[in-house]
């Protein structure tokens, strides 16, 4: 009988102090996601300006150059509108709800992305640098707060999973 407590507490810490690592693993992942997104909007903006790009090929480019969730985000781009059977904008918005949910960018961070997907390829280059550019200072904002937040939080997390494992497994015997 004492065993199977102590498998049972064993099990408890280690799914409790699990979640809280799962937790605190998505504010270290968030600004790294959001610096590989801002590069690559930086790599499309000079694949629209300096080479006259189509839109699906210069995505494709920007997806050879970029690191995870940004490369994702440009190839599905790319492999969307090539087809041209779905409009930019829908295609872009489709692919940065998979983000939304596939990343550990926010809601926020995703609006960003989002509101540039109502430009692309509809403007002149000026224009779509404009929003690019727009879009990237969005974003390094974010980043800078989730800087702030993983400072904040990650510790918080890996603390409360393991305290919480604690508490059940006190009030438990």
């Amino acid at each position: 009988m004492f065993y199977v407590k102590l498998i049972g507490i064993a099990l408890i810490l280690t799914g409790t102090t699990a979640v809280g690592w799962m937790i605190a693993n998505n504010y270290s992942r968030r600004p790294d996601q959001l610096q590989s997104v801002i590069i690559a909007l930086g790599v499309l903006g000079s694949e629209i300006n300096y080479s006259h790009t189509p839109m699906p090929v210069a995505c494709r480019r920007v997806a050879a150059a970029s690191t995870y969730p940004a490369n994702q985000l440009f190839l599905r781009f790319a492999g969307s509108i090539e087809d041209r059977q779905r409009r930019i904008g829908a295609a872009w918005n489709t692919v940065v709800g998979w983000m939304f949910t596939h990343t550990a960018l926010s809601r926020a961070d995703c609006q960003a992305l989002a509101d540039l997907g109502n430009t692309l390829g509809k403007t002149g280059s000026d224009e779509q640098m404009k929003h690019l550019e727009t879009a990237s200072r969005r974003l390094a904002s974010h980043r800078e707060q989730s800087l702030a937040a993983m400072e904040k939080n990650r510790k918080l997390w890996m603390y409360t999973g393991f305290l919480t494992g604690l508490a059940l497994v006190l009030v438990l015997l």
